[in-house]
């Protein structure tokens, strides 16, 4: 945090960027795609009206590698042109939209530039509309005819089980899954026969219906708590991941598909394997030592489970898919102790527990077959297993990225890298990781000042002298309003303090006005706070990089950011240290 304030502060000591004007064209040199470069996105709106309501370009731009998500804001200049110059992270299929809402699909790589032309009559007229734009498009540059065959591709559909509700069942999901997943590639596959034999676009919608069928195996685990998908459906899946090649990380849910990979979200270290047969074993053993079991058949007839209560019962058997249950079952640890505990309860009250202890001691298995209280001890720092589990001779570079990305915090937090320590083998993302190493310690230069710079300094300008706690909540937002309605009496005390003060930002479409006013009138009385509008809400969550509220940035008396995304608790703390409130 204390890097990411000093580059703030310097960002915000820069002079003011000047409104941007159309970029001279330069050569784009060869570079891997894969590593961070700069990429120069212009071009104008024909019949453009100055009094346009869409006033910027927002791009979506994600760092697979560092998990990060953010975006990039390009105004639109009163003729209709608009350039701007910024670091891409790494090539990425992505969405951007003409402010307020028409959006249309965009491909960018580092080092290739991209020019892009539209009627203004095709654009949202209004803030309630929202119209899909890629048909009216005319991209240029050097990635235009890779852009143009995108925008003509048929549209994907979110590959999704839907309906997924207690009655699905794991099989069923998968089936769905894999159903809607086939569909997809079949339509590819017919609109890549349209396409020349070099075109790019094909193996780019391949990815990214790969990157959302990924994504959407991850619904039925998180979907329910005692939900999980059986070990040797995530082997297919994932077998699908390890056999796909860097393009994985161009599409739009790679962060997300990492992050669940690395995180053990598909190899769980709570998982465990339970083994069926011996599970039916275990209930008939104690059902047969039950002094009631003569008229066992009578008394389930009438809802009675033998040696086990109803209760018991349900224990064991909810989680388990009973109808197309594979062989060997996997739940998540605390259904497994409820199993475990149902069992327990039942063979000692017929006086077989320890019977059942020996007999069944294999029912239970880790399912992934790692140190359950280290999931990067066990399978990030055992390859083998991976080769052998998904039968490949090699583990491919998606691995290596996932591994490394996952663990480039540890990595920067040394003065130096060093990625052997960490089995990172990948040389473009040895590359990547030496490159983002560099710009955190000072080595590289950052990405070029944000047209927001000057806006900010406007915002702040009149609380020079003072120390000042920007606060960026929305009325729809909980934790921000239960954060400022803790502060009231500490605010109210210190309302007239010349040391400090308080600035709320709200947004147009997070704050509908009656409620803001309302909102801030009862609660925000002696502090100013400002209903921005969504571009100048945007253009400050990218300079300071942030994409999600309550967000509080702390600012000396200097102008200068002193932390970012912190809470009032930790401004209160700083006015302590400074002894300019009291210690209560």
């Amino acid at each position: 945090m204390k890097r990411f304030s000093l580059l703030l502060l310097a960002l915000v000591a820069a002079i003011a960027v000047q409104p941007v004007a159309a970029a001279p064209a330069r050569v784009c040199r060869q570079v891997n795609s894969m590593l961070p470069g700069p990429v120069t996105i212009s071009g104008r709106i024909r019949d453009f009206k100055p009094d346009s309501i869409v006033t910027a370009i927002i791009v979506n731009v994600q760092d697979a590698f560092l998990n990060q998500t953010g975006s990039r804001v390009i105004p639109i200049n009163s003729d209709g042109t608009f350039s701007r110059t910024f670091k891409l992270p790494h090539a990425q299929l992505t969405w951007a939209h003409f402010y307020p809402d028409s959006d249309f699909k965009l491909y960018l790589e580092p080092g290739a530039d991209i020019d892009i032309e539209i009627d203004n009559s095709v654009l949202a007229r209004d803030a309630r509309s929202c119209s899909n734009v890629n048909d009216d498009i005319k991209f240029g540059g050097k990635l235009g005819s890779v852009n143009a065959e995108l925008a003509s591709a048929p549209p994907t559909n979110f590959i999704y089980a839907f309906g997924v509700g207690p009655n699905v069942t794991p099989k069923q999901f998968k089936d769905s899954v894999m159903g809607n997943y086939n569909r997809e590639i079949s339509a590819l596959e017919r609109y890549a026969s349209t396409l020349p034999a070099n075109s790019k676009a094909p193996d780019l919608l391949r990815a990214d219906i790969l990157g959302n069928a990924l994504f959407s195996m991850f619904q039925y685990d998180h979907a329910d708590p005692h939900r999980m998908l059986p070990q040797e459906y995530y082997r297919d899946f994932v077998g699908m991941l390890l056999n796909s090649d860097s393009l994985l990380m161009t599409t739009e849910h790679a962060g997300t598909v990492l992050n669940n990979f690395a995180y053990s979200k598909l190899f769980p270290n709570n998982r465990y394997s339970i083994d069926m047969v011996a599970l039916k074993q275990a209930v008939e053993f104690i059902n047969s030592h039950d002094v009631e079991s003569s008229a066992s058949d009578e008394k389930r007839m009438k809802g009675s489970f033998g040696a086990f209560t109803p209760e018991e019962y349900a224990r064991i058997y909810s989680p388990l898919d009973t109808v197309n249950g594979a062989p060997v079952q996997d739940v998540k640890q605390f259904d497994a102790m409820l199993i475990m505990d149902a069992l327990t309860r039942a063979s000692d009250r017929v006086g077989v527990k320890k019977e059942v202890a020996e007999r069944f001691a294999s029912l239970f298995s880790v399912g992934n077959q790692m140190e359950s209280s280290n999931f990067y001890a066990g399978i990030a720092r055992q390859p083998e297993f991976l080769r052998e589990y998904f039968g490949l001779e090699k583990l491919p570079p998606i691995w290596d990225y996932t591994i490394g990305a996952r663990e480039w915090e540890s990595i920067m937090t040394k003065d130096t890298l060093d990625l052997d320590r960490y089995g990172i083998v990948d040389p473009t993302l040895r590359s990547r990781l030496a490159a983002q190493h560099a710009e955190l310690t000072g080595g590289n230069e950052v990405d070029e000042p944000s047209p927001a710079m000057d806006y900010l300094q406007q915002l702040i300008a009149p609380y020079r002298g003072k120390y000042l706690y920007v606060d960026f909540w929305d009325l729809y937002c909980g934790p921000c309003r239960s954060e400022i309605q803790n502060s009231v009496d500490f605010r109210a005390k210190y309302k007239d303090s010349p040391d400090f003060a308080f600035l709320f930002l709200a947004s147009e479409s997070g704050s509908p006005r009656d409620g803001w006013e309302k909102y801030c009138k009862e609660y925000m009385p002696h502090n100013v706070s400002l209903r921005l509008p969504q571009l100048q809400r945007d253009l400050l969550g990218e300079l300071l990089n942030f994409t999600s509220i309550p967000f509080g940035v702390i600012i000396d008396r200097e102008g200068r950011i002193v932390e970012a995304n912190c809470i009032q608790w930790q401004f209160q703390q700083l006015l302590r240290e400074k002894s300019l409130i009291d210690e209560q």
